[in-house]
């Protein structure tokens, strides 16, 4: 087996299968196996609502960039502040789940030096993005942290789309 290949076995009850092959087919291909395999699975993926790395990236790449400095917002000028805090919010999860930042919540502080914008103005959108479900405020020893949640993050996704449409 190469360095860049993955091998998957699976085995449940009487079947058994192993995969081997570069990670996207081997993601596709266990899927498959599952989804035919455990079809109570492939109806839970119907009502699931779960980003995750590829689907981050695939939605936010146009807007967003992990640097040395930490995760920016890069493009979104035409956004209200209230989208470029959530969309600040996905780079920080992004850049969480990446391994290369430290938490995936950020502070007043960070959110208003990162998109250039008053502190005041910021806390005034996320009081109104916590009260609509779309962030979800972290208190912790340093004080508040604010996290994108997963309906924020569907929120924001539909947001651009209809913006895009335009």
């Amino acid at each position: 087996m190469s360095e860049n290949q993955v091998k998957v076995d699976i085995e449940y009850g009487s079947i058994k299968a192993t995969f081997t092959g570069d990670v996207n087919s081997i993601y596709e291909t266990v899927s498959r196996f599952l989804a035919k395999n455990l079809p109570e699975l492939d109806l839970a993926k119907k009502i699931q609502l779960k980003y995750d790395v590829k689907d981050l990236i695939d939605n936010f790449s146009d807007y967003i960039r992990i640097t040395e400095e930490g995760p920016r917002v890069i493009s979104g000028e035409s956004l209200s502040l209230k989208h470029r805090i959530a969309m600040q919010l996905v780079a920080a999860k992004l850049s969480y789940l990446l391994s290369s930042g430290q938490s995936s919540g950020l502070s007043i502080q960070e959110i208003s030096s990162y998109l250039g914008a008053s502190s005041k103005s910021v806390s005034s959108r996320l009081s109104e993005l916590v009260k609509e479900g779309h962030v979800e405020r972290i208190s912790n020893e340093k004080g508040n942290l604010y996290m994108i949640t997963t309906t924020g993050i569907m929120w924001l996704i539909d947001s651009i789309k209809q913006k895009a449409s335009r």
